[in-house]
């Protein structure tokens, strides 16, 4: 038998060996701290950088980790949304090429139709309502939704229906837009069918990636003077690596394993929610 194996998933190969596996690892915190020596010396990208690979192990919750390291570090809320806000971007789309190969396009439009309906009403609320009281509905719902899903048994739905898709995907362009958090009910709605983490990731992944770039583009049109600088394209090269670093985190998990990091990231946001809305 040989020493080395590969963990084969959707679109996934990752070695096993763990001699393979802990150089890989060490080149990549190499890479890591030589870039952050070089290019960021106020260690905003080794932020970036642990978040992208504890988010990416679930695929979403990277401002939720990040977003209060990133203001303490920075100093300055603007330049640490604008941070988070390209680095997230560059790790999802790591995720979605890495998972290419179980992602079905057509599975994902009424999860598109339903959210892109939503995105300017969503902008709209954004502009016009205290920001507290979204955050709070949502987080008080994320916080209550991800505590029960950690101690009960898995919440099942009857049917993948084509309405609760676009409801789903609708909602999710309304909080994309309102708190930076498109993925939520699309996550817990891919959760509670039952679905291997493969599948559930094959939705939400592409989704949140999707519904970012829209809602930048919509904000970009709507609010030209917010427009991303383009020094902040140096977090790219550490949002991918913790992207990478998370993914074969992911590959190691079992289904059940991964729903429950699932629920812990999702009560993580929900708790940083409340805590921006108070």
């Amino acid at each position: 038998m040989t020493s080395s194996a590969s963990v084969r998933g959707q679109g996934l190969v990752w070695r096993t060996d763990p001699i393979a596996a802990a150089c890989k690892m060490a080149l990549i915190a190499a890479a890591v701290c030589l870039y952050v020596a070089l290019v960021r010396p106020d260690h905003a990208a080794i932020v970036v950088f642990v978040s992208a690979t504890l988010s990416s192990i679930a695929g979403f919750a990277f401002s939720a980790i990040s977003g209060p390291t990133l203001l303490h570090v920075t100093g300055d809320p603007i330049k640490a949304v604008h941070i988070m806000l390209v680095a997230s971007v560059a790790l999802q789309s790591y995720s979605v090429w890495a998972l290419r190969k179980s992602i079905k396009v057509r599975e994902l439009l009424p999860y598109f139709a339903g959210g892109i309906s939503t995105v300017v009403p969503g902008i709209y609320l954004l502009l016009h309502t205290p920001t507290a009281i979204y955050l709070l509905a949502l987080g008080a719902f994320l916080t209550a939704y991800a505590s029960y899903m950690l101690v009960r048994p898995t919440l099942r739905i009857g049917r993948n229906s084509l309405a609760g898709r676009i409801l789903v995907g609708a909602l999710g362009g309304i909080t994309g837009a309102t708190a930076a958090f498109p993925g939520a009910f699309v996550t817990i709605w891919c959760g509670a069918q039952g679905w291997d983490k493969y599948q559930q990731r094959a939705i939400y992944q592409p989704f949140i990636l999707g519904m970012q770039l829209v809602t930048l583009a919509v904000m970009a049109f709507a609010s030209p003077t917010d427009v991303v600088r383009l020094e902040f394209v140096q977090y790219v090269a550490p949002a991918m690596l913790g992207s990478y670093l998370g993914l074969w985190g992911f590959s190691k998990l079992s289904t059940a394993q991964f729903n429950k990091v699932v629920s812990g990231l999702l009560l993580v946001s929900g708790v940083a929610m409340l805590l921006r809305g108070l």
